[in-house]
């Protein structure tokens, strides 16, 4: 929710492939929210074609028209409204919101006019918010996730942590500990940074992940439209 797709398009090379333990807090994969968007633009046109047309015939009329004619490729801004003639009405929200934005996909209205329903799924479950690795007899923080249990308590990157609740532990004993751990309670960690032994109190917080299951309809209505969104050509 805060980069948006268009932006990580963009930043690719100087950041896609260029990962630090921050990465995860700051950007996010142009390959499968890119791939999201190709689908609602997919259900779009089907719907708006009544199942005459689909994305791939976009495309088609993209390299027919700038390709063969012009000899050239095309600018964001006539990717744009070349879509727009073809599909017949302004995207101007859509794209505000959904590819230079950061706002979350209607998936509920874009998919039901095409017999597909989006449900949301996502539940708020207890999280510590941090990944971790284990080398040897090591157990060192990755990444700290932002707003997370693990960075309001303060801990960093490349930290290792030792001990528990005064016990010492790996990373199996204390992921453990973490799975038994309900939203508010509290834990103490002893952790090494820089050589310097550090105990942090860590009080545990609900995260919700974003999720969605997609049921296809029996709907005498749509199910030609369906159909024509699954085929494979």
């Amino acid at each position: 929710r805060v980069q948006p797709v268009a932006h990580a398009s963009f930043d690719a090379w100087i950041k896609g492939y260029r990962p630090n333990e921050n990465s995860s807090n700051t950007t996010m994969t142009y390959y499968s929210r890119g791939a999201v968007i190709a689908a609602c633009l997919d259900a779009m046109i089907i719907k708006q074609t009544d199942g005459k047309k689909k994305l791939d015939d976009f495309l088609r009329s993209l390299y027919d028209n700038y390709y063969l004619k012009l000899n050239r490729g095309f600018t964001d801004k006539e990717f744009q409204e070349s879509l727009e003639k073809f599909i017949g009405y302004d995207l101007d929200t859509f794209f505000n919101d959904y590819v230079y934005g950061t706002k979350v996909i209607d998936y509920k209205t874009i998919f039901a006019p095409i017999g597909v329903e989006a449900i949301y799924t996502g539940v708020e479950k207890p999280s510590f918010g941090a990944s971790l690795s284990q080398s040897g007899n090591k157990l060192t923080v990755r990444s700290v996730r932002s707003n997370s249990s693990a960075e309001t308590a303060g801990l960093s990157v490349n930290d290792e942590i030792i001990g528990c609740n005064g016990y010492r532990v790996d990373q199996r004993d204390f992921e453990n500990m973490l799975s038994s751990m309900e939203n508010g309670q509290e834990l103490s960690i002893l952790v090494s940074r820089d050589e310097v032994l550090l105990e942090l109190k860590v009080v545990i917080m609900n995260y919700e992940r974003p999720q969605y299951q997609f049921h296809l309809l029996d709907d005498s209505k749509t199910n030609y439209l369906k159909e024509t969104w699954l085929k494979k050509d």
